[in-house]
């Protein structure tokens, strides 16, 4: 899959140590595609210190297009894992009425959830996501992001 991926360092809290989001090609995501976020490319020493915990953080971009109300992604992290993070993420987009959860604006929806909380990332970290669906090709995602704070 060609995806764009921007990766933010600086925003406007300080406790955000990596923020990547990986744009969804028009046509949707199919779900034998991952998307990636290798951390270390941005900087390999974030996470050096192994008595800091940080939280991980998903964020979905959607449309009224998307589907469903749930989104179910696959995890896949090489030898060196956060261990609490499940080998399958649920998401749930909408509430039980059917109302889409999270932010809008002009039809665009930002749905975060907390995935992961008080872990070790190890240096190097690389986690790849996939949707676990029963479609081959996802309609209506605009993008998927992760982002990683210290924990409070």
């Amino acid at each position: 899959m060609t995806v764009f991926c921007a990766v933010l360092i600086s925003c406007s809290r300080s406790d955000v140590v990596y923020s990547s989001f990986v744009d969804i090609p028009a046509q949707g995501w199919a779900t034998d595609e991952y998307c990636d976020f290798p951390t270390a490319q941005l900087d390999s020493t974030l996470f050096v210190d192994k008595t800091a915990r940080y939280d991980l953080i998903l964020a979905v971009r959607h449309t009224e297009r998307y589907p469903f109300s749930d989104l179910w992604l696959l995890t896949q992290q090489d030898e060196r894992r956060v261990a609490e993070l499940p080998d399958t993420i649920h998401l749930t987009l909408a509430d039980p009425s059917g109302s889409w959860r999270g932010r809008s604006a002009k039809g665009i929806y930002m749905y975060t959830d907390t995935v992961a909380r008080g872990v070790e990332v190890p240096e190097l970290y690389d986690l790849r996501l996939r949707p676990d669906m029963s479609v081959p090709v996802i309609e209506g995602l605009l993008g998927i992001g992760l982002i990683i704070e210290k924990s409070k």
